[in-house]
């Protein structure tokens, strides 16, 4: 098991730093409000192991149901995702049981 560790709390909530299915499986269901990452896009970028998950759909679908089992009604996910690959991540996210509702782009 990799080190899970808390690196920032107040009466609001808190940051928490470490593998985010091994955290997922530590929360209680219906649990958390919101939850805002920046996952790998999957791209190999120069070749880092970090940036190629093996296969993005299947790693996006398990990180999303472990978000919907965690979160609470009316609760949201904002993730960062790239041009090139975010259709495969909306599609895992749908098929947990999401709906995309918004989505923000910059140029």
């Amino acid at each position: 098991m990799k080190i899970i560790e808390t690196i920032y709390e107040n009466q609001n909530g808190k940051i928490i730093h470490g593998d985010n299915l091994e955290i997922l499986a530590t929360l209680e269901p219906k649990t958390i409000d919101n939850c805002i990452s920046d996952f790998p896009y999957d791209l190999s970028f120069m070749g880092k192991k970090w940036d190629n998950t093996g296969n993005f759909y299947e790693w996006n679908l398990q990180r999303a149901k472990g978000l919907m089992r965690v979160l609470k009604h009316g609760g949201y996910v904002a993730i960062f995702g790239h041009p090139k690959t975010n259709h495969r991540m909306k599609c895992a996210f749908e098929d947990a049981g999401f709906k995309i509702v918004e989505e923000i782009d910059w140029i």
